[in-house]
């Protein structure tokens, strides 16, 4: 079961644009709009597809005036910000990684 619930949380984080949403979120931007024009190149129907897969995960809940981070998705957004302070202070500026 442990294994299980965590290739749940592994496919959450390796899809694209999950780090960017929940992040603007946890910055106060809850509406459809204001999410999307607050991520370069983002398109509506991505960010329908994200915001789906946010909500089976129960990352964030739609409401009336847009949507609310969850728990899980705090959690993750914080997760998110760690390994971006990790990249800064460990890995090398400006090299090439492999896709």
């Amino acid at each position: 079961m442990c294994h299980r619930k965590y290739l749940m949380l592994r496919d959450l984080m390796k899809r694209r644009w999950i780090p960017e949403i929940l992040h603007r979120m946890d910055k106060g931007y809850y509406t459809y709009t204001d999410i999307l024009e607050g991520i370069d190149y983002l398109s509506h129907t991505e960010l329908q597809r994200k915001l789906k897969i946010l909500e089976e995960y129960h990352c964030v809940k739609k409401t009336d005036s847009g949507y609310i981070l969850k728990d899980l998705g705090r959690e993750l957004e914080e997760v998110f910000c760690y390994l971006e302070k990790l990249e800064d202070k460990y890995l090398v500026k400006d090299v090439d990684i492999p896709v």
